[in-house]
């Protein structure tokens, strides 16, 4: 009972702690103690009394209790309960008979930190029966904010009836959930209605396309909707040129892209969102010096990502791509560092194993406690594997170079199959054929039997089986049957046409890149090297692959152009030799022709109905047909690379070379050929009235012609600078241009007004918009530009965007300026739909309409119309045969209806009377059943008390038992007792015999001790001498140690002190180097932000730069320019020199045949000198007069400005007199009003005050006259002095000797002119010279550029600024004259008199 007692403390004590307060306080517990007096005292409470009431105790103890309920039935208890009751009535005091020992284990097992791991399990049996409610969530096909939602419920409901589907109870679009369920109420209903949703595949399905660095859309990354053919678009950093790998996690929720480089780094982005999350670099700290990234994956939680580096590192690391941060990293080729890792592949179930397959390498890793260990099969000397996939969670497929697939499970390779040996594939073989074809395997191999004709590559595993490639284009389909069998059911190909045959360096084009599956498993989506898509499906018969969307140029597009009435986008491509017209509105293909030659220009007509197409030797026109190019004329130019309509229709304008062929469109007529240009014409272009066409050429000249005339109306000339494009405004008022320069020249009547810099290595295309608000400009390989016009340097007027990665080759505009189309050498066409400031598209012109009408071959006419009265006459034939066949069913039907009618009238009579019969009968069985009930239960209490006194029988007579029992018990304890008393005594007795024995023994031993004792103290007295001797040397070579140590003891305390000393020191300069490290951070904060402002000073300085250097250049060519002419100069001075010594020589001749008349020329001459002197005075003398008369243009100026002054002050006395007029007589009316007279005139005497202003004009009036009559007298007087010494001189010369003296004059004149020239020339050189610094030996480059804008100047701004300064010199000169005979008129009329 003692251990009873401790038991129960011991689970008071745990129910105690498990309950709360309140429990106790409402619960009552029955104690140990008086559970015990219950036991006991049986006469007053009796068994039956007892069991429930410890059985109510138990339960109660239950209900507080947390643990687990245990399953024990009710009888076991009353047994157990009962049993213990008549042991406590016995009076024993323990429950078994000694004390037994109770052991207990306790096992505890550590789980180990790990990533998360999910398991698939395959259910026998579904969760879902054929009478769930399935709801489908789908796509609209039409979206928009005031779309209807019926027409996509209608849609998807005719297609599951054609296929047969019936377990779908509800469909549900995506506009409908957003806006019928929009709050979280509504949802959850929505969840509640049905068992299961399931949701279209294209809603969610991402397309995985791994190494499609061949399969690039531009610079950018497309997620493209085939049903609604939207796209969404990455931008991709560097136009993309340097990304390798792009993966996508297994949730289809991030994407990962790889670029290489000299620190290559990993981007990752949000599948749905499109928006950069995370930029990972290469680990530089691990000491990875690898610039490319070879393999990149996710593992099956998408929370790590696995990237493998390349050469020389070939470096395993995982990222944690949430943060970047590297979770754990190891070598990824073999330890003695050979093998190439190809490719890596995650387990699907275990997020930490991973297997990594390449050329001399297999190794199968697992990450346990952020290590990585290798394991299983690892032999790979010889194999060259290609590719690898997971079967399922411990087993896995690869590939090799030579055809052979490798099955390995549980880390072990277990069979080696040839795809071209084996249409079937069991995984589940014996152990008598797995060991065959595995010493086959593992022969050394050098590498000479790889062939890349059988190569396996591509390996991809789903739910229905396998797929990969097998030889080029060759996809092989290995559908599973069971479990570990798998059965090639089809083989997939990707024909050569459909890549043209062709073979690129790394091999064929129908080589494919990656594998992917829908998530429906029944199509096939392939990439290949060429720019294009292809999918097959399971359900076809087809073995062919297929476009996905409409075909793609394979290569370049060269040329392009746009239908003005029709939504038409007309496209050539240079590798492809094809033409194709697309829809560019509902983005489809319409028609697509492949020719044999190159195809270099096309052009279409404004209607849509007739293009050009430019092949190699000739240009043709055709006729645009509904699904065919038809010729009519051919037209004899090679190459050309420029054609084009006119607005209108009428004409089209052909290059040719260097030379512009303008056609009729009516009768083909070469109307006119424009000639002019040098070189290369590369572009054309109309204006809106077809009058005018203007070109440009690689020379660096843009013309601008009249078309009906052909004559050249403008010229601009720019050197240095290769035109590739131009455009011509509505009005034909304003030309812009781009060339190889990078600018856009705006040019208006032959001059260039404004040139914008936009990029320094050059512009490709021009295209301006029909309303004449926006320019598009490309250039910098695929930089696109959107200008507003006019032109201006605002950023804000400006828009830069990048969707190609090379050249643009074409710009186009659509007619209703909503679109902007471009095509590049990338082989891409991009779209771009306009909109303004508030996001509207721009609205078309009133009256605009489209041209729908489509031309249609007479004999495809007639054909289809007989094909439509064929179909008529059937469909009559088949509605009469319809009708027939209704009323003979009607017929048949309402028969059948009266028969069931009938029939099942009288079945409802029958089952009316089997109703009531059978109602009666349950009313009977009821009645029946209660009375059997009450008998059962009756009889049950019966046996119930029967079975009780049974049972109280029983129980007295078991009490009666145990008591004989205990009292047999009481007998054999006094036996036992008794018998083990006799035991003892004769215990004794045997222990004294065998004391003696022993005593005789020990005193024998104690006797060969004692003597083993004393040779022990001999040898202890030995042992001790030579311890004594060890002591001495080693406590002699402890001193010295210990002196040793001391000394370096010493020493280093004394270092440590230095040290302190010194740590001291230095702490506080570490202290002081915070300190003015805080101040440089200071500092250098403030040298970025200068640096900041100095680059952006430099950059302005840089853009100053360039156009100094340009101005530069326009000046050398000025100063070329007149190099020349100084040579020319130059020339003609020798030239004149020469002719000067012959007239020399022709002299000394006259002189030999006139020396008698040598002394009368003396004379003569002498009397010129004379003539001469004077001829000099009078010129003095007239510019004495010449000066004179300037001083009085510049008096009669200033007296023109003071008699405009005068004028005025007059008009004013004038508008004064008036006023004072109507003044005065308004004072009159008040002439009989004394007082208010005299008021008023007060006030006019205050306002109009000006006497003395008016008597001082008269005086100046007077003044100015007198002045001018007195230089006009002085003036008179002079001419006619001068006429009278004119003509008394005149008089005087002779005929001869004015015609000898003209002629010298002349001569001389001529020769000074010269001198003069040359000398100011030899003074411009050397001023240019001393300038430029020439002159000097050393000279900066600043101070030249200084110097040279300071002194060169072009030659059109010289001619500008002469021009300026003589139209001045002549409007001053017309005032003057006009002013002058203002002035004489006024001063021979007469004066005029102010009204009095």
């Amino acid at each position: 009972m003692a251990k009873l007692k401790k038991e129960s403390k011991s689970v008071k004590d745990q129910v105690n702690k498990s309950k709360n307060k309140k429990q106790q306080k409402s619960t009552k517990v029955i104690k140990p103690k008086k559970l015990k007096h219950q036991i006991t005292n049986k006469r007053n409470v009796s068994s039956e009394n007892v069991a429930p009431a410890i059985v109510k105790a138990v339960k109660v103890k239950e209900k507080s209790e947390t643990k687990p309920n245990l399953n024990v039935d009710d009888t076991q208890l009353f047994k157990g309960l009962k049993a213990l009751l008549n042991f406590c009535d016995n009076g024993s005091k323990n429950l078994f008979d000694k004390d037994t020992p109770v052991f207990a284990q306790i096992t505890s097992i550590k789980i180990p930190d790990g990533p998360e791991r999910r398991l698939r399990l395959n259910l026998k049996h579904s969760l879902y029966t054929d009478g769930s409610e399935i709801c489908l969530i789908v796509p609209d096909l039409k979206r928009g904010r005031r779309q209807d939602h019926d027409p996509t419920i209608e849609h998807y409901e005719e297609l599951l009836k054609a296929k047969g589907v019936t377990c779908i109870k509800r469909i549900l679009p995506v506009r409908q959930i957003k806006v019928e369920y929009d709050q979280f109420e509504l949802k959850r209903k929505l969840c509640g209605y049905y068992d299961c949703f399931l949701v279209d595949g294209n809603l969610s399905y991402i397309k995985n396309f791994k190494k499609c660095t061949d399969a690039e859309v531009g610079s950018v990354l497309s997620k493209h909707d085939f049903l609604m053919k939207q796209q969404q678009f990455i931008r991709l950093p560097d136009k993309g040129d340097h990304v390798n790998i792009i993966t996508l996690s297994a949730d289809k929720t991030v994407i990962a892209v790889a670029e290489t480089g000299d620190i290559p780094t990993i981007t990752t982005y949000d599948a749905v969102t499109l928006k950069r999350k995370k930029q990972i670099p290469s680990p530089t700290e691990k000491g990875v010096t690898a610039k490319i990234i070879e393999c990149m994956e996710f593992t099956n939680d998408s929370l790590n990502l696995i990237v493998i580096y390349g050469e020389p590192d070939w470096l395993l690391v995982s990222y944690r791509h949430s943060t970047g941060k590297i979770e754990n990293s190891t070598k990824a080729n073999n330890l003695n560092n050979t093998g190439i890792v190809r490719q890596i592949a995650c387990n699907p179930n275990d997020a930490g194993v991973v297997v990594l397959v390449g050329d001399l390498l297999y190794r199968m890793l697992a990450v346990t406690e952020s290590i990585w260990r290798q394991y299983g099969f690892s032999k790979a000397e010889a194999l060259y594997l290609r590719c690898v996939a997971w079967l399922s969670q411990d087993r896995l497929i690869t590939g090799t170079s030579d055809g052979r697939l490798l099955m390995i499970e549980s880390g072990e390779l277990r069979a080696v199959y040839r795809v071209d040996e084996s249409p079937t594939i069991n995984f589940q073989l014996r152990d008598d054929t797995q060991q065959a074809p595995l010493t086959t395997l593992l022969v050394p191999n050098d590498g000479s039997s790889i062939c890349t004709d059988n190569e396996i590559r591509c390996l991809f595993f789903f739910q229905r089986g396998f797929v990969f490639e097998c030889g080029a284009g060759k996809v092989y389909f290995y559908e599973k049957e069971t479990p570990h069998l798998y059965k090639q059911t089809n083989i997939y190909t990707l024909n050569d046409e459909e890549t043209h045959g062709k073979v690129a360096k790394e091999g064929p084009l129908n080589r494919i890149n990656c594998i992917s599956i829908n998530p429906l498993q029944d199509t096939i989506v392939v990439t290949s090297r060429i720019h294009q898509l292809f999918f097959v499906e399971f359900a076809r018969r087809s073995n062919n692959f297929e476009e996905l969307g409409p075909t793609l140029h394979r290569g370049p597009v060269k040329y392009m152009a746009v239908c003005s009435w029709k939504p038409l986008l007309m496209t050539a491509g240079l590798e492809d030799r094809t033409v194709r017209i697309w829809n560019y509105e509902t983005l489809e293909l319409i028609m697509s022709k492949k020719y044999e030659e190159n195809v270099y220009a096309v052009a279409i007509h404004p209607m849509g109905l007739y293009a050009l197409v430019a092949f190699n030797s000739k240009l043709k026109f055709m006729i645009i047909m509904i699904d065919d190019l038809r010729e009519t004329t051919k037209f004899d130019v090679r190459c050309c690379n420029v054609c084009q309509f006119s607005v209108n229709g009428h004409l089209f304008a052909v290059v040719n070379a260097n030379i512009i062929q303008l056609y009729s469109v009516i009768n083909y007529e070469n109307i006119i050929n424009l000639k002019g240009h040098n070189g290369l014409v590369t572009a054309v272009a109309w204006a809106a009235s077809d009058y005018k066409l203007v070109s440009c050429a690689t020379e660096g000249v843009i013309y601008i012609w009249d078309v009906t005339t052909g004559k050249r109306l403008t010229e601009v000339v720019v050197n240095k600078c290769k035109f590739t494009g131009t455009q011509i405004t509505t009005d034909a008022r304003i030309t812009f241009a781009v060339g190889s320069d990078g600018e856009i020249k705006e040019i208006i009547d032959a001059m260039i007004r404004t040139a914008r810099k936009m990029e320094s290595s050059g512009l490709d295309c021009i295209a301006l918009a029909r309303g004449d608000k926006m320019l598009f400009v490309s250039g910098n390989n695929g930089n696109m530009y959107s200008l507003k016009l006019p032109l201006s340097n605002r950023a804000e007027d400006q828009f830069m965007t990048s969707l190609h990665n090379k050249t643009i080759t074409k710009i186009l505009v659509s007619y209703d300026d909503k679109y902007v189309i471009s095509c590049s050498v990338d082989g891409s066409i991009c779209i771009w739909k306009l909109f303004n400031n508030i996001k509207k598209a721009v609205q078309l012109a009133i009256g605009f309409k489209r041209f729908e009408d489509i031309l249609i071959p007479f004999d495809d006419l007639q054909q289809k119309n007989d094909s439509i009265e064929k179909l008529n006459k059937k469909i009559k034939d088949a509605t009469d045969d319809h009708k027939f066949q209704l009323l003979q069913i009607q017929a048949q039907s309402e028969k059948k209806l009266e028969d069931m009618k009938s029939f099942f009238k009288e079945v409802i009579e029958s089952m009316r009377d089997k109703n009531l019969s059978l109602e009666n009968e349950l009313v009977q069985d009821i009645y029946s059943a209660k009375e059997h009930l009450e008998e059962i239960q009756r009889v049950h209490e019966l046996e119930k008390e029967e079975i009780e006194n049974a049972n109280n029988s029983k129980l007295t007579a078991e009490y009666a038992k145990y008591g004989l029992l205990e009292k047999k018990l009481f007998e054999m304890r006094k036996e036992f007792e008794d018998k083990l008393g006799e035991l003892e005594m004769f215990k004794k007795g045997d222990e004294d015999k065998i004391h003696d024995q022993y005593a005789s023994k020990l005193h024998d031993k104690d006797i060969k001790l004692e003597e083993i004792r004393d040779e022990m103290k001999k040898q202890q007295d030995d042992h001790e001498s030579i311890k004594r001797q060890l002591e001495d040397d080693a406590d002699r070579e402890i001193y010295e140690l210990k002196t040793k140590y001391e000394t370096y003891l010493k020493d280093e305390r004394q270092l440590t002190i230095d040290l302190r000393a010194e740590s001291g020191i230095y702490s506080k300069k570490l202290n002081s180097n915070q300190k003015e490290t805080r101040e440089l951070k200071h500092i250098i904060t403030t040298k970025d932000s200068d640096l900041l402002k100095l680059k952006s000073i430099i950059s302005q300085y840089e853009k100053d730069i360039a156009e100094l250097q340009k101005e530069i250049a326009e000046r050398d060519d000025t100063i070329q320019e007149k190099e020349k002419r100084i040579f020319e100069l130059k020339k003609k001075t020798q030239e004149l020199e020469k002719y000067k010594y012959v007239l020399e020589f022709k002299i000394t001749e006259l002189k030999s045949q006139i020396e008698p008349r040598e002394r009368k020329i003396f004379n003569q001459k002498e009397e010129m000198k004379e003539m001469v002197s004077e001829l000099e005075n009078q010129q003095k003398s007239i510019a004495t007069i010449e000066l004179q008369l300037n001083e009085l243009r510049e008096k009669l100026f200033s007296t023109h400005s003071e008699l405009k002054r005068e004028h005025a002050k007059y008009r004013q006395s004038c508008d004064v007199i008036k006023a004072m007029r109507t003044d005065l007589h308004h004072v009159m009316s008040h002439f009989q009003e004394p007082n208010k007279l005299k008021t008023t005139l007060k006030a006019m005497h205050h306002k109009y005050n000006a006497d003395k202003e008016f008597t001082i004009t008269q005086e100046e009036d007077c003044d100015v006259k007198n002045e001018f009559q007195k230089q006009r007298y002085y003036l008179e007087k002079t001419i006619d002095a001068l006429t009278k010494t004119v003509a008394q001189k005149s008089a005087d010369i002779n005929v001869d000797k004015i015609r000898m003296l003209e002629e010298s004059g002349d001569l001389i004149a001529e020769t000074n002119a010269l001198r003069y020239e040359l000398k100011s020339v030899q003074k411009k050189n050397r001023q240019m010279e001393s300038i430029l610094g020439f002159t000097k030996k050393k000279i900066q480059p600043k101070e030249a550029q200084k110097k040279l804008t300071e002194a060169v100047k072009s030659r059109q701004e010289i001619h500008k600024e002469y021009e300026k300064l003589l139209q001045e010199k002549d409007r001053c000169i017309e005032a003057l004259k006009e002013e002058n005979n203002r002035l004489m008129t006024k001063i021979n009329s007469d004066t005029v008199q102010l009204p009095q």
